[in-house]
């Protein structure tokens, strides 16, 4: 009688959680590509070129913005170096008084790519890494008021477009696209390493893209991001969201946010913070009529989760 009272609750009991299916996206419900452009200062000829942004939310402010901005601009190959803009409202910006532009000048060889910015406030120090194409090396100034910035120093040889997060003053992180589409993170206990770097496990959108562009944050316990890819040809180049649990696996979750449009001939760099009811997002773009500009658009959090 006991196996069967036994057998008799076991049927009435609440049946177990079916698994979580695999986190598989659908495209964007919605096009979130700019329709126009912020005018950030920019030290070249026509004074507005600016491209690959990276732009920090402070919040509270630092030393009197609450918005600051790496970018390069790129009219040539000679012009690519770091500059920083600071903004009230992150669609103004404007050359920090007394500071000038750009942070780091024209290397001997080659030129300087790829700006991020990471804010120490522990540390009262804006970081500004960038790639220096002679040796495909990343390095960095640091400044304490936005305007004067210290030596350069040397974080790594890596890929493109890194992007850096610092979760703690011992702990770092990187993310980055090797020179052959690898999508690349790597950990370390200082900006200057060692570093430890493996591969990341991603799914792209179908018709042969290969990531080119990267951008990371961490907000609350996950890890988001903005991937450029493209497939070889022109206009077929979009901004990907991405989300994961531990920056290493981003599984199935890329969305498409941005595609080019009649403003915009080509995706580029695109850069993301929280705000309201998901991100702002400025995006480095390349005009139909020619040049290149940063655009701000809004994602909702439910594009990304």
């Amino acid at each position: 009688m006991s196996g069967l009272l036994a057998l008799l609750a076991a049927s009435n009991a609440t049946p177990p959680e079916p698994p979580e299916p695999p986190h598989v996206r659908q495209p964007a419900l919605a096009d979130y590509t700019p329709t126009s452009y912020l005018a950030v200062p920019s030290p070249v000829p026509d004074g507005a070129d600016a491209y690959h942004p990276d732009v920090i939310d402070t919040v509270t402010g630092w030393q009197g913005y609450r918005y600051w901005m790496g970018f390069t601009p790129w009219p040539t190959d000679a012009d690519e170096n770091p500059c920083v803009v600071a903004s009230h409202d992150g669609t103004t910006w404007v050359v920090p008084s007394g500071g000038s532009n750009p942070i780091d000048p024209t290397p001997f060889v080659g030129y300087n790519s790829d700006t991020d910015l990471v804010l120490a406030r522990d540390e009262g120090l804006l970081y500004c890494v960038y790639r220096w194409f002679g040796d495909q090396g990343w390095y960095y100034r640091t400044s304490a008021d936005g305007v004067r910035w210290s030596p350069e120093g040397h974080v790594y040889y890596g890929g493109l477009s890194p992007a850096l997060v610092r979760l703690s003053p011992s702990s770092w992180r990187f993310w980055s696209i090797g020179s052959d589409g690898a999508f690349m993170t790597g950990t370390s206990s200082s900006l200057t390493g060692p570093w430890v770097a493996q591969s990341c496990s991603i799914s792209l959108p179908p018709g042969g893209y290969t990531p080119w562009h990267v951008d990371v944050i961490y907000w609350e316990g996950k890890f988001y991001g903005l991937l450029y890819c493209h497939n070889g040809t022109n206009p077929s180049n979009m901004i990907v969201g991405m989300v994961s649990g531990d920056g290493v696996d981003w599984g199935e979750s890329t969305d498409i946010l941005m595609r080019p449009n009649s403003v915009f001939s080509q995706m580029y760099r695109a850069t993301m913070q929280p705000a309201g009811d998901g991100f702002d997002i400025w995006a480095g773009l390349t005009l139909a009529i020619g040049g290149h500009r940063i655009a701000r658009s809004h994602v909702p959090l439910s594009e990304f989760s």
